[in-house]
């Protein structure tokens, strides 16, 4: 390595060290809504102490806000939003006022700290009563906004230009214009010219991001007065500024004149132009920093090569004598860097893809996906046009044939007006959110409640043992469903009468009753409104059978109004195991390539600053990925039997409760689930479901219970369950104890189990 490419090599090892420890960003680009307290379409008995929003990327707390309006449009009086000290993506109200019965909107707006990209949105909620009409928080597809476009196409165009025309001086033209000072004084105006169109896209995309902030329907001077805040106490305000600093000392570089070590300083220079696009990209909200390398390292290849390309035809225009043979001394050279740029523009290109678009739904039915599938189809003739110089423009020239100077440039500037379109479809790409996202923006779906079904067993002096289970378990109609057995575990079919006395103290609710019919094998069902309200109910079940006295059994539901359907946006981001395995081929396929580069550069063949800058990004970034994949290994779980998803419904001290479980089995030979304890109850049995030919399911106590090899048995309502005989102590919501199981082999496993009205898992 030559003195003066040295502190290139140094500057881009560190820029590379430096973004080895960027802190992991969030998997989405764009802030789209995640979660929301209160949740979208709830219907409330007061109003929530605050409202709080979890969004997909860290937010500008500037420029993020919250209001809550009522049901004729007016703002109500809430202090301002402010991010969750904790939480970068949640965004918190102040505290909310007492309200009026009556359907609320809450309207947040909110900047991305990630991308800078706006978003808002709205969804509705109800105090005291019930909504008309659910809202829905599911997009429509928008326009690509063409303004945006071509802002950021300028934007990228600028870049991309001040690079190329560069590169093209160090490596491609230096050896020929020592002698034809008129060659390089063409280039000295053309990259003039470059630095002058960067300046021009970093102004509008400073002006573009405050429109984005301030909306689109804001006067230009209250965009304007935004600017002290955006450029001090923005994501995008720290990297204009530094971007606005490189383009100042570029400037410096220029003036003094760009020969020797000054030229290799000011390629680093806009190498950290480029880097500064890449921090602030829908890569820099990838989940870690191999994207962000990667779109630099894309962004570095495509105007080595594409900004090049403009500076060739340039050349190409410069009348001298012997333009053939310089001609093809260019078309040689240039071949071989842009070889290696293709190469690093394919591989860091298909990671990007994958990461940002993922699956054929997605590029085919989202407007990401559709501007990439017009890049895609532009570049490919670019890589016709350049296959074609490769095997017969340089060929024909080497040979003397003078024709080919004029077919090259004809040739150069078809590729140029493709170049056109590309920029456009990546200024388009980058306007909208990423094809994953987009695509689950628009699966968003309203789905209706999971019923939440009341579940107990009691055991009576006498041997009675009484399942009730209440179906869906809401205020309001529900079907009854008592199981009985005695204390041999037997049906018991001849019971005369079974009762049920409902009474709601809290609510001032009489008492009403209802009688259970038998249905088949001790199964006695009813269906009723008896459960009028939600609230805390006290239910008593008498049991009257021949020759034997009265069996009473109380029962405490809790039941909650039905909930109104729910949005579900499906998570489509990519999982540990696909970002492993996409990581580490792409780290592979990058450290190929940069060894492949750097080889013969070692063996001081032509272009060998060239090979060794461009193998060097590529071997960087290559082991950047490895370290990537190595940080998602998760290495296989150790063999054995675990317990997972323990959760139990409330019970009052002495009473009885269900326990529902995941067991899993990672042995090669099945276990045998002989027994459970814990210290909240007296005895832990295992209760087993069997169904009848007519789909009567009847439940029962078993001594063990088999987990098969290799799979995961789950104890659920309506299934299996295991049950706290006696608890110690009244088990509330939001209370936790231990279970301990015992298998065959003399192993055990604890798992810690939650006390909820509703399963958490």
């Amino acid at each position: 390595m030559s003195p003066a490419t040295r502190p290139t090599f140094i500057l881009i090892a560190a820029a590379l060290l430096w973004l080895l420890f960027l802190p992991p960003q969030a998997a989405h680009a764009h802030a789209n809504l995640a979660e929301s307290q209160p949740a979208p379409n709830t219907r409330l008995e007061a109003a929530p102490a605050d409202i709080r929003l979890r969004f997909t990327e860290p937010l500008e707390p500037a420029f993020s806000r919250i209001t809550l309006r009522d049901s004729a449009g007016q703002t109500v009086d809430v202090p301002a939003a402010a991010l969750d000290p904790a939480d970068p993506y949640v965004l918190v109200s102040g505290a909310i006022p007492a309200l009026d019965a009556g359907v609320y909107t809450v309207v947040w707006s909110v900047v991305s700290a990630a991308d800078g990209h706006y978003t808002r949105g709205s969804y509705g909620f109800s105090v005291g009563t019930e909504m008309d009409v659910a809202t829905s928080l599911s997009p429509t597809p928008t326009p690509i906004p063409l303004a945006d476009t071509l802002v950021r196409g300028l934007n990228l165009a600028g870049l991309t230009l001040l690079l190329g025309v560069l590169a093209f001086r160090v490596w491609v033209a230096k050896p020929i214009s020592g002698d034809r000072p008129v060659i390089e004084h063409r280039l000295i105006r053309l990259h003039r010219g470059a630095w002058l169109l960067a300046g021009v896209g970093l102004m509008g995309m400073l002006l573009l991001q405050l429109r984005l902030i301030a909306g689109d329907d804001a006067t230009l001077g209250a965009q304007l007065a935004l600017l002290p805040g955006t450029l001090t106490g923005t994501r995008f305000g720290g990297l204009f500024l530094a971007r606005a600093a490189l383009w100042l000392a570029l400037a410096a570089l220029i003036w003094w004149g760009l020969t020797s070590w000054r030229a290799r300083l000011a390629l680093v220079l806009t190498a950290g132009m480029l880097l500064t696009q890449s921090l602030f990209s829908h890569a820099s909200a990838a989940p870690d920093a191999a994207a962000v390398a990667a779109d630099w390292l894309h962004l570095l290849a495509a105007g080595t090569w594409l900004g090049g390309l403009v500076a060739f035809i340039v050349v190409l225009g410069v009348p001298l004598p012997d333009s053939t043979r310089i001609a093809s001394a260019l078309t040689a050279r240039f071949s071989n860097l842009a070889r290696a740029s293709v190469l690093l523009l394919a591989i860091s290109g298909a990671y990007s893809a994958w990461l940002h678009v993922g699956s054929l739904d997605a590029l085919t039915g989202t407007q990401y996906g559709l501007s990439l599938l017009v890049k895609l189809a532009l570049f490919v003739p670019l890589l016709g046009i350049a296959a074609v110089n490769l095997l017969l423009t340089a060929r024909a020239l080497r040979r003397g044939e003078d024709v080919w100077v004029g077919r090259l440039r004809g040739l150069i500037g078809v590729e140029l007006a493709l170049l056109a379109g590309t920029l456009l479809a990546v200024g388009a790409m980058t306007s909208l959110q990423p094809a994953r996202a987009e695509l689950s923006a628009l699966r968003t779906q309203m789905v209706a409640a999971e019923p939440a079904p009341y579940f107990e067993m009691q055991v009576a002096p006498d041997g009675v043992m009484a399942h009730l289970e209440v179906e869906p378990g809401w205020a309001g109609e529900n079907e009854f469903i008592v199981t009985l057995f005695d204390e041999r575990g037997a049906a018991v079919e001849d019971a005369s009468l079974l009762r049920l006395r409902f009474e709601n103290p809290g609510q001032g609710i009489s008492e009403s009753n209802l009688r259970l019919e038998p249905v088949d094998r001790g199964t006695y069902r009813a269906s009723g409104a008896n459960l009028s309200a939600s609230g805390d109910w006290q239910v008593r079940m008498t049991v009257r059978r021949p020759g034997a006295f009265d069996t009473v059994l109380d029962f405490s539901p809790t039941v909650t109004t039905q909930p109104l359907p729910r949005l579900v946006q499906p998570d489509d981001a990519p999982d540990a195991a696909g970002r492993f395995a996409t990581a580490a081929l792409a780290g592979l396929a990058l450290a190929g390539a940069g060894g492949g580069l750097i080889a013969p550069a070692l063996m001081r063949r032509p272009m060998g600053g060239f090979r060794l800058t461009a193998g060097g990004l590529a071997l960087f970034t290559g082991l950047l990925f490895i370290v990537t994949a190595a940080g998602l290994w998760s290495p296989a779980p150790a063999a054995g039997v675990t317990a997972e998803s323990g959760w139990a419904l409330p019970a009052r001290a002495g009473a009885n409760s269900s326990v529902y479980v995941v067991v899993r089995n990672a042995d090669t030979a099945d276990r045998v689930l002989t027994n459970a304890s814990s210290e909240a109850a007296a005895r832990v049995s295992l209760h087993s479901t069997s169904m009848s030919a007519d789909g009567v399911a009847a439940m029962m106590q078993v001594n063990e219970i088999r987990i098969p090899a290799g799979e995961a048995f789950a104890f659920a309502p309506g299934e299996s369950h295991l049950m706290l005989e006696q608890v110690a102590r009244q088990l509330s919501p939001g209370d936790e104890i231990v279970l301990t199981l015992s298998f065959d082999d003399g192993t055990q496993a604890t798992v810690p189990v939650l006390i909820t009205l509703e399963p958490p898992f």
